[in-house]
């Protein structure tokens, strides 16, 4: 990989430690922190100003009535989660973003994300392309073989949606899971991403004849 500005240095940089003998990056490269709304939000964040409200009127209102102090803290728990889904979590997104990179070898796509490190074989399984309408960011998601459908009914449980930060919620519904996925959100220059993956991809394996 030619390395052509400090950010891609800085980049290689942090990815060198996890190559193996040998490897080498095809391409590295991180999210783009600005890109902190996603199509999903189209309908998280009226709940989001929906849920502050409630939680701002339930405070008040057992202000007004002097409710017990035990109502006063559960509204300001309310507030406090309204708080983090308004504004919060597009905060949280900035600030992990800012410590994500992404790299492509021969052989693996990996990620890290502060001290956490995540790998998964380049070739084998499926591969999802999703580019943003401006053309110039674009999500790639890698699932290994072994992906299967769960059937769940969701209400403000389990971990956040990655799209949108907020516990998965509503009426019962088939989801995928892909143990192993991993996703690069939100890539700059789409072309040298999806360039390197083809280059990973049709490349022999070791040792093979040519």
């Amino acid at each position: 990989m030619t390395v052509t500005s400090h950010d891609d240095y800085a980049v290689a940089a942090r990815l060198q430690p996890y190559l193996r003998p040998g490897e080498e990056l095809l391409w590295c490269g991180r999210p783009d922190p600005a890109v902190v709304f996603s199509a999903a939000d189209v309908i998280a964040i009226p709940f989001s100003v929906f849920w502050l409200g409630f939680a701002l009127a339930w405070q008040a209102g057992a202000r007004s009535i002097g409710a017990p102090p035990e109502f006063g803290a559960v509204g300001i728990a309310f507030v406090l989660i309204g708080i983090y889904l308004v504004a919060g979590r597009f905060v949280t997104r900035w600030i992990a973003k800012r410590r994500t990179v992404y790299g492509i070898t021969g052989d693996r796509v990996l990620v890290q994300v502060g001290s956490t490190f995540r790998e998964s074989p380049v070739k084998g399984g499926s591969m999802s392309v999703r580019r943003r309408r401006n053309g110039r960011h674009v999500t790639v998601v890698f699932e290994p073989y072994g992906s299967y459908v769960v059937r769940e009914s969701p209400l403000m449980t389990g971990a956040p949606v990655s799209d949108t930060g907020i516990p998965a919620m509503g009426m019962s519904r088939s989801r995928r899971v892909a143990p192993g996925a991993i996703r690069f959100s939100d890539v700059t220059d789409p072309d040298s991403l999806l360039a390197a993956i083809n280059q990973a991809k049709s490349a022999a394996p070791p040792g093979a004849q040519r």
